[in-house]
């Protein structure tokens, strides 16, 4: 099925195809309508296996094609803030921007740094988040404290100036003289 594919894809053509990623235990595989095709992979992506991905299939116009996967893919974006629910031993359980429960072994610094209702930054590589530190909360002015002077506004100018001469030259062949 998925050759009948690639010979109607017109020279240089492609044709961008949704499938899995597949380990068969020495190397990665792009499963494409139950066909593996052997790929390259845009760096720095992190498969995982039967984790979905997005695969360029591309025509020479001789015959041959190639595979290329670009990324992976999720229905909805990943959310990218969230807050501390608990901090286990080795695990931290987080609720994401989006409203989910999640779970982590991957952080930024010790566990003992986080804290129930901490809120931190999330990134997320093969669909494993890591939480790359808490969100610094900043804090308002002290109360009472002098705010600075406003900004005076420019004064007016009619962009004229009177001025006295005190020298006059004139252009001759010879130069100013």
């Amino acid at each position: 099925m998925l050759k009948k594919t690639a010979a109607l894809i017109p020279a240089s053509g492609i044709s961008r195809e949704f499938g899995t990623a597949y380990w068969d235990g020495s190397e990665w595989w792009a499963n494409v309508r139950g066909e593996l095709l052997m790929a390259r992979w845009i760096d720095p992506i992190q498969p995982q296996q039967g984790g979905k991905i997005v695969v360029d299939i591309m025509s020479d116009g001789k015959g041959l094609a190639t595979a290329l996967v670009i990324g992976a893919y999720t229905d909805q974006p990943r959310p990218s803030t969230g807050s501390v629910l608990t901090v286990g031993v080795d695990e931290i359980v987080f609720s994401g921007d989006d409203g989910g429960t999640y779970s982590t072994k991957w952080f930024v610094g010790p566990i003992g740094g986080y804290a129930p209702g901490d809120p931190v930054m999330l990134s997320w590589d093969a669909t494993r988040a890591t939480i790359i530190g808490e969100i610094p909360v900043i804090a308002p002015p002290p109360a009472g404290a002098p705010l600075p002077p406003p900004v005076a506004a420019p004064v007016d100018q009619s962009g004229q100036e009177t001025l006295i001469c005190t020298a006059s030259d004139t252009w001759g062949v010879g130069g100013w003289g």
